[in-house]
This record gives structure tokens, C-alpha cells and sequence, in this order.
């Protein structure tokens, strides 16, 4: 598996292939876990761009529910299949690396 420095360098740097190659990784990459606070990037579907904090979850943790924080005047909770939805971090966030291996 490619890591995500290796799969930029293998991408020209134009702006117009800058947003397929971010899309084309975080598709790859779908078992990082989430939980309840987490912010979330929708990566498919109708809200593709989407961004929001998960509040709850439904169906047995099929489902995430959550509240969105880009969209104007939005309000209301939105529930959205988990396999469309990635973790979000905004830049300056605080990371805690809980577990990495050495390649």
C-alpha cells in the first residue's frame, strides 16, 4: 500500500489533477475508524464535500449522524452510509498517533 507522500509525487502537479488524486486516496483509504465527535469529509454521493461532526450513529453503525459545518444556514442532523464518509482533520488540529509501524 502506498503511502499518501508516494502517491503525490506520482501525480503531476497541476491544480486541476490536485482534487482527483486527494478523492483517489481517500477512497483507498476506508478502514480508518471514527467515532462520536469526529469531524468527517462525505466523499460520495449528493453531499460529496460535505464536512461535519458526527453526532450519533444508526443501524447497528451502518449510518452516521451527523451535523454539517460548511453548509450555510444548515441546522439539521444528516444521516449518510458510513462507507461515503472519511475522517476530517482541519490544518492546525492536534494529532495523537496512537499506533504506526515502521516500513
Amino acid at each position: 500500500m502506498s503511502t499518501f507522500n508516494q502517491f503525490a509525487k506520482n501525480e503531476d502537479d497541476s491544480s486541476e489533477n490536485e482534487h482527483e488524486w486527494t478523492r483517489t486516496f481517500l477512497k483507498r483509504d476506508s478502514g480508518i475508524d471514527i467515532g462520536l465527535g469526529d469531524k468527517i469529509l462525505v466523499r460520495d454521493g449528493e453531499l460529496q464535500g460535505t464536512k461535519g461532526d458526527i453526532v450519533n450513529f444508526d443501524d447497528n453503525g451502518k449510518t452516521v449522524m451527523f451535523k454539517p459545518t460548511n453548509l450555510d444556514d444548515w441546522d439539521e442532523v444528516l444521516g449518510i452510509d458510513r462507507s461515503s464518509v472519511v475522517k476530517y482533520v482541519d490544518p492546525g488540529d492536534s494529532v495523537k498517533i496512537g499506533h504506526a509501524s515502521r516500513r
